[in-house]
């Protein structure tokens, strides 16, 4: 199962590294650091062991998707080669 992380499609132990290293440590008021800390093996913070809820994906969408952009592109860059043969042969 992949799961996403911004732009990312990763893998889940990869998506919650990703995840939960982009956290920004909060200080409390008595001055202790709180953050979530790998252990080896999952993810704690306070003692407790956590896990994301992140939104799953596919990795086949993102490379569908990127091809269907890179057909347009081709088709408007072939659009504009062959206007500019048209022209040529018109002047």
């Amino acid at each position: 199962m992949y799961y996403q992380v911004g732009n990312k499609c990763l893998e889940q132990s990869q998506a919650e590294n990703v995840y939960f290293s982009l956290v920004v440590p909060q200080i409390s008021q008595d001055g202790q650091i709180i953050k979530p800390e790998y252990n080896g093996s999952a993810w704690v913070l306070n003692g407790q062991t956590i896990k994301a809820n992140l939104p799953q994906c596919n990795p086949v969408d993102n490379l569908k998707s990127g091809l269907e952009t890179g057909w347009l592109l081709f088709g408007v860059m072939a659009a504009v080669y062959f206007v500019s043969i048209t022209k040529r042969l018109f002047q």
